[in-house]
């Protein structure tokens, strides 16, 4: 099994709701940027995640069916909309392209890179 930086999940309160379930709640962001660098992009990844899966059920798929259009095994696919492992920018993009989310590219505000709940802390926290 490949090693990763971080899991995505883990920034959640309840790590199995990643991808699943729109309004997880998640935990407080990380001080350090690197950090919060990972817990924003786990966060654009969840978002992504949990339109893919929704749109694909809606059409029967199945994540071996996603597999085959993302050029990637059933397990690796699994592993990123679950947020056990961290997604590229390409594959997010392909998310997008293939299902029609919006991703967050450029926020007229920074602070929009953090889940709702977390977006005034993560404002008055300066690097």
């Amino acid at each position: 099994m490949a090693r990763y930086r971080y899991s995505p999940q883990q920034f959640l309160m309840i790590p199995t709701q990643f991808g699943r379930y729109d309004e997880a709640m998640w935990k407080a962001p990380p001080r350090s940027l690197p950090e919060r660098a990972m817990y924003s992009a786990a966060y654009q990844q969840h978002f992504a995640a949990c339109v893919v899966l929704r749109k694909a059920l809606a059409k029967g798929k199945l994540i071996a069916d996603l597999a085959e259009v993302f050029d990637t095994t059933p397990d690796t696919l699994r592993r990123k909309l679950h947020g056990e492992a961290p997604v590229r920018h390409d594959e997010l993009t392909a998310w997008a392209l293939a299902y029609g989310v919006d991703m967050l590219v450029a926020p007229a505000d920074p602070t929009e890179m953090f889940p709702p709940e977390n977006r005034q802390q993560s404002d008055d926290e300066t690097v």
